[in-house]
């Protein structure tokens, strides 16, 4: 989720402290999350809400990178679904584990419904992965023909359709990252923003139910990160490195419980 200096074609810029504010945020409420989770079963009220403002603003963070034009040239989407690939693999047995108080889940191999109740939903690298390569098959409509895929409607309708449903927050992700796309990109479609976060919001909702309005909350921090440039450092692979560590690390406490 590397920050892209250049400015983006509508005007609508956040500098690289500001990103760099945004994913600390993100990534320290997602701890609260996940600490509360799995440590707490969820027990903490306050982490339970916390914990519904990472997932508005990672998606955020990765649709408003990829809506600058300069992405697609810099070949930026196939180095960072190669990144988030990588992370996500090493952090899915921790998350298994966690899922299952520390301990490796007994699993047939011999029983296909039973691996993928098991396995699925992929962690959320691989849910970012899958709106990235999402997100380039749509900028591919901005290239030259020559440049596109062959039969690239249909592709992007199989990804839409596919991807998203072996990940967490399945096609809410998408339709979320989509939405921030269109607004920030080169042709800037409001209504298709509007359209796209109503839809996210009501999936989102439908899985969450009450605590979902809790991720509105990501929308006063991401306007703070507009208005003022954070004077932060960038650090261009914690994230990744975090993700799978921290969780390993829960692996760890829990099975000291």
């Amino acid at each position: 989720m590397n920050g892209i200096n250049t400015p983006h074609q509508n005007g609508n810029k956040l500098s690289s402290g500001s990103i760099e504010f945004l994913k600390w945020i993100g990534i320290i409420t997602m701890l609260f999350d996940h600490v509360n989770h799995f440590l707490f079963n969820s027990g903490n009220e306050l982490y339970l809400m916390l914990g519904r403002i990472p997932f508005p603003i990672f998606i955020f963070l990765i649709a408003y990178n990829f809506a600058d034009p300069n992405a697609y040239k810099r070949n930026l989407h196939r180095r960072v679904i190669n990144k988030l690939l990588i992370y996500g693999a090493l952090a899915a047995p921790a998350m298994l584990m966690l899922y299952n108080n520390g301990t490796w889940p007994e699993v047939d191999i011999f029983s296909v419904g039973g691996v993928i109740s098991t396995v699925l939903p992929l962690n959320i690298m691989f849910t970012l992965a899958a709106t990235v390569f999402i997100l380039y098959l749509w900028e591919q409509e901005n290239q030259p023909k020559s440049e596109r895929f062959k039969g690239l409607a249909y592709i992007k309708v199989g990804a839409f359709i596919l991807l998203p449903a072996f990940a967490e927050y399945w096609h809410v992700a998408v339709i979320f990252a989509l939405g921030v796309w269109y607004y920030f990109s080169v042709k800037k479609i409001v209504w298709a923003f509007w359209v796209c976060l109503l839809v996210a919001f009501g999936g989102y909702y439908f899985l969450f139910a009450d605590i979902v309005f809790w991720s509105l909350l990501a929308a006063p921090i991401i306007f703070l990160a507009f208005k003022y440039e954070f004077k932060l450092s960038r650090s261009r692979n914690f994230f990744y490195i975090f993700y799978p560590l921290h969780l390993w690390l829960l692996v760890g406490l829990q099975q000291g419980l």
